[in-house]
């Protein structure tokens, strides 16, 4: 099992009902980042509402046949987590390293972070 490294973040989520995502969602979404793993897969977007606001979000999906978790985060909580995503691809770009170390679980372990707070986990 791979080692998830902690941060000091605490994360301020808020889950979103369907009703809200299609809200958020009503003048467009961009897809970031998706990600799949032996975890589920992960995407994260930004909706806009009808005035152009954007909602950052995290959709978590724990296997191909389910409806999404769907959460939104404060912009700096998103950016952490597409910065984690980043360089996890850069290390693993540039060389194998070892997977009980690598980056790519500060991802994971802050995506695990924010299920936990709404009693989910992988």
């Amino acid at each position: 099992m791979a080692e998830f490294h902690k941060t000091n973040e605490n994360f301020n989520s808020k889950m979103l009902t369907e009703s809200e995502f299609k809200k958020a969602s009503e003048l467009g979404i961009t897809d970031l980042i998706e990600v799949k793993s032996q975890y589920g897969r992960v995407k994260l977007m930004h909706l806009y509402d009808t005035e152009s606001n954007p909602t950052y979000t995290l959709l978590y999906f724990p296997n191909s046949k389910e409806e999404p978790y769907i959460f939104s985060l404060e912009l700096k909580q998103f950016h952490m987590l597409v910065t984690f995503f980043i360089v996890g691809v850069q290390v693993r770009n540039q060389q194998e390293s070892d997977a009980s170390n690598h980056p790519m679980n500060n991802f994971f372990y802050n995506v695990e972070q924010i299920l936990n707070e709404h009693e989910l986990s992988f």
